[in-house]
């Protein structure tokens, strides 16, 4: 039987947080991972300057309902 993973998080450029840090574990564990980013940052929110662009609503929803 396959164990899939549907990760809605946030999305990083440079650094490791959200769903770029949360495929590669759930992969080495034997899961198949589908990712829908719902907010994309330039880098952790952590740091003092980051640029967000946020991911259109009915192009996540297109995305949930193609891969069920």
């Amino acid at each position: 039987m396959e164990c899939r993973v549907l990760s809605i998080q946030s999305h990083v450029v440079r650094g490791y947080v959200g769903n770029k840090s949360a495929t590669f574990p759930l992969q080495v564990l034997g899961f198949e991972v589908d990712s829908i980013n719902s907010v994309q940052f330039s880098n952790h929110t952590g740091w003092l300057h980051v640029f967000t662009a946020g991911c259109n609503a009915d192009v996540n929803t297109v995305c949930s309902e193609e891969i069920k």
